[in-house]
Formats: C-alpha cells, sequence, structure tokens
C-alpha cells in the first residue's frame, strides 16, 4: 500500500512542480553517468533523467531489473526525498519503497552535490546512506544504497513562482528542501506547513485559510496561528525541540484557487531554546508556500 501512497504525494508533488514534463530517456553521451549500488550490489541502469524547477532539481533513473531511485535536492545540495522503488509489477514482487529519512537527513544519508552547472546544464552528486521503510522512523527494514551521477537536466517553468521558505538562522542560510503539511482538510481547521532542508532545524508556517489573510501579524509562544515556529531535532531522543519565539509575519498576498491555495510573505523573530534558554535570530524570511484548499 504505501508504494501507492508514494504515487499519490508524487503526482501532487508534480502538479505544483511544472505546468509539463518531459519522459525523453537519456543517454549516457555527452559525460553524463549514474552509478549505483544496492545493498553492496552494482545495478544496471538504464535510464535516467533531471529536471529543475528554480531551487530545486529532480533526479530519477531505472535499472534493467526494474527498481527505479529518485533524488529530490534543491539548488545547494540539500536532500529533500531520496527514494527507491518498483517500477513494474514484476519488480514489485522483489523490490519495495524505501526513503530517506524525513528529519535531519544530512545526519544519516550523505550527499554531496560535486557541480551543478548552469551553462552546460548538469548536476553532479555522489551519495552512500541508508534507506528507510518509513521515513518518518529510524529502525525497520533499511536497504544501503551509494554511487554518483552526472546528468543533463532539463528547465521547467513552475506552476507557481519561488515556491519555497528561506531564511537566515543564527547566521547561516536556511533554504527548504520539501515539506509537510497538516490539517486544512475540512473547513475552520488550522493549517501547518513545515519545512526541511539537511540541517537539524526545521521551520513551520501556521495559518488558517478562513482567518489568515493579508496584513502584519505580530506573534509570541502563545501564538498558535498566524506564526513562524522552529524546533530542533535532538539525535539522542530523535524528537523536535520547540523553540519559544516571538516575532512578526506579514502576509503580502494570498491567492485561493480550485485545487491548492498560495500564500507569500515575509517574517522574522527571536527563538529561545526552553531546554538551555540559548537564543538565535532567525532574520530575514520569504516565502512562498501552496497547500490544498479543502
Amino acid at each position: 500500500m504505501k508504494i501507492f501512497r508514494f504515487l499519490a504525494a508524487f503526482f501532487v508533488a508534480v502538479a505544483l512542480f511544472s505546468c509539463s514534463s518531459s519522459s525523453d530517456d537519456a543517454s549516457s553521451s555527452n559525460g553524463e553517468y549514474f552509478n549505483l549500488n544496492y545493498e553492496g550490489a552494482a545495478v544496471n541502469i538504464t535510464q535516467f533523467q533531471a529536471k529543475r524547477s528554480e531551487q530545486t532539481i529532480a533526479v530519477t533513473a531505472v535499472a534493467a531489473d526494474g527498481l527505479g531511485i529518485s533524488f529530490e535536492i534543491n539548488e545547494l545540495g540539500d536532500i529533500g526525498n531520496v527514494h527507491t522503488y518498483p517500477t513494474s509489477s514484476s519488480s514489485a514482487a522483489v523490490y519495495d519503497l524505501y526513503s530517506s529519512y524525513r528529519n535531519y537527513p544530512s545526519h544519516y544519508f550523505t550527499l554531496n552535490l560535486i557541480e551543478l552547472n548552469s551553462q552546460a546544464k548538469t548536476v553532479e552528486v555522489s551519495f552512500t546512506g541508508d534507506l528507510y521503510e518509513d521515513q518518518y522512523v529510524l529502525g525497520g527494514n533499511t536497504v544501503q544504497i551509494s554511487g554518483s551521477f552526472k546528468v543533463r537536466y532539463t528547465d521547467i517553468q513552475p506552476m507557481v513562482n519561488d515556491l519555497g521558505f528561506r531564511a537566515n538562522i543564527g547566521g547561516n542560510v536556511f533554504m527548504s528542501a520539501t515539506n509537510d503539511q497538516s490539517g486544512g482538510f475540512f473547513n475552520g481547521s488550522d493549517i501547518a506547513l513545515t519545512y526541511y532542508n539537511n540541517s537539524e532545524y526545521t521551520l513551520t508556517f501556521n495559518s488558517n485559510h478562513d482567518n489568515t489573510s493579508v496584513g502584519t501579524y505580530n506573534f509570541n509562544n502563545g501564538s498558535t496561528v498566524n506564526n513562524v515556529i522552529i524546533s530542533k531535532f535532538d539525535t539522542a531522543t530523535q524528537t523536535y525541540v520547540d523553540y519559544l519565539t516571538s516575532g512578526t509575519l506579514t502576509i503580502t498576498e494570498k491567492i485561493v484557487g480550485t485545487q491548492f491555495t498560495v500564500v507569500k510573505g515575509t517574517f522574522s523573530f527571536t527563538a529561545t531554546n526552553p531546554e538551555n534558554s540559548t537564543q538565535i535570530t532567525v532574520s530575514g524570511g520569504d516565502f512562498v508556500s501552496s497547500y490544498e484548499t479543502y
């Protein structure tokens, strides 16, 4: 069942990622290659391709035996998702869906962006690490993969420009690589959009479809909506520490569509770790978010 949930989520992502996509097979000409080891054995990759939409690069490949692999990263090399999966009914008897761990992914999976060449339109990466049955749970069955690739990408036009969350966290650039949505699927419910990248931090934008509109909102730790919070992943407990926050959120535009709602804005705030009282400043935040419209 989980492969079907993965495919459903994939097609939703594609709807936001581009107006159209190409399925042309890539060849290994012009210095392109794709090397993959799966559970210690070399895999014969026969097709691969890549697409870039603004800050996001998606790479997919298929092996002769029907194993598929996909990478979603941002232009800084932060991991959004890495998946392996069957691509046919026959390969489904051999392979299942495995994914990179969602939280603090660079702690559990190594991906090196060797080069992103905007002139030649190529992306070159090396990688190694474990993938998990459940991308939110460490443990259970895992598979180990490693390899490298250099693939020419095609630029595609997104349906929504500048999608993503960006900020400066304590002097370090945060650029989102993927996100989750919770809530917002029925009238009046609050919506939480959580953004991830390689770091131990996540940023969550809390809103309400009915009550969030264009304007400026001052928020503090008592705010449950119209705010942005920062959380830090603790590798010892495998849980997040939610910081106490105080700052400002400005919604500059809200576009309600039949399938998706797009919200644009800026933010800045001060955050305090409740466990040790250390503070960090989150500044220069800007975002273009989208969520499913009920």
